[in-house]
């Protein structure tokens, strides 16, 4: 990166922890808070990732900056990582669109799950990338840690994963994938516990005591146009296009895609019955930038 981009990550950083201090903590965000007085392996809804966090920066004079530092710290790092992920002459055009999608740009000024989540994302992105090319010990020993982060960060990450063996079948073929699956398991070991000793309170609630609502039309339509839009006002529809229309030229890229149109299929599906809130998809935001660019 040049310097010109660092000293922008760093200004972006220095104005997003000044934000972070002018205004209350949303509901969401003192629910999160409770979280953090009350560390365990899991919670009625949500996994542990997001109390750890606001946790870490506990020790700071309370308010609500110290409760909302370790989400902009994570978007800095998030924003730092994706740009080793593009090639360098397109490295400035990749800052531009992470903090131009709404999501993206806004889920670090929030203590929610969406940007520990969508931080794993692009760490689980550049691994995978150094596994698909190196089956070493490193990158069989990162994947797996990553894979047990993204479930602890939000239970969205199993996507990932279900995507990236549906793009490549053949990893089924290899030993290293059953390392790297057996490792995963049991460092997410904890939190199965967890959800045993609780009845699986979590997944009862999401998948049989969520409201459901009727089939409509309109719900559809609404959802398929937040998608595109969400990756930018004026550009995500070309963004779509670009990774729609374009071949994959090698098994990482394919995973990309997979994962960015299986993830909108599912939650598309997942609207026959169910509202959706646009921040399930937030981790399409690094896929989506790597594949356009």
């Amino acid at each position: 990166m040049t310097k010109i981009l660092n000293l922008t990550l760093l200004l972006i950083l220095v104005i997003h922890l000044w934000l972070g201090t002018t205004f209350e903590l949303s509901h969401d965000e003192a629910y999160y808070w409770l979280y953090s007085k009350h560390l365990s392996w899991g919670f009625f809804d949500h996994p542990p990732v997001v109390g750890v966090l606001i946790k870490l920066f506990s020790f700071l004079p309370k308010s609500e900056g110290s409760v909302r530092a370790g989400f902009i710290i994570l978007q800095s790092l998030t924003a730092v990582l994706l740009l080793k992920l593009v090639p360098q002459k397109r490295q400035l055009i990749a800052m531009i669109l992470f903090f131009a999608f709404p999501l993206a740009s806004l889920a670090g000024l929030f203590a929610l799950p969406d940007m520990p989540l969508l931080f794993m994302t692009c760490l689980y992105c550049a691994i995978l990338k150094r596994y698909l090319e190196n089956e070493d010990t490193i990158s069989i020993i990162g994947l797996s840690s990553v894979i047990a982060m993204l479930l602890y960060s939000k239970y969205h990450g199993i996507l990932l994963v279900f995507f990236t063996l549906l793009a490549v079948p053949s990893l089924l073929k290899k030993k290293s994938f059953y390392a790297i699956a057996i490792l995963s398991i049991l460092l997410f070991l904890p939190h199965v516990i967890w959800q045993y000793d609780h009845n699986f309170s979590t997944l009862r609630y999401h998948f049989l005591e969520r409201p459901k609502v009727d089939f409509s039309l309109k719900r559809l339509l609404e959802y398929s146009l937040a998608q595109v839009f969400l990756a930018g006002l004026f550009v995500g529809p070309v963004i779509w296009w670009s990774i729609l229309k374009t071949k994959q030229k090698s098994d990482y890229q394919r995973v990309l895609k997979f994962i960015c149109i299986g993830t909108f299929i599912f939650f598309l599906v997942s609207t026959f019955s169910k509202k959706f809130e646009a921040n399930w998809t937030i981790f399409l935001t690094i896929p989506l930038i790597i594949l356009s660019l």
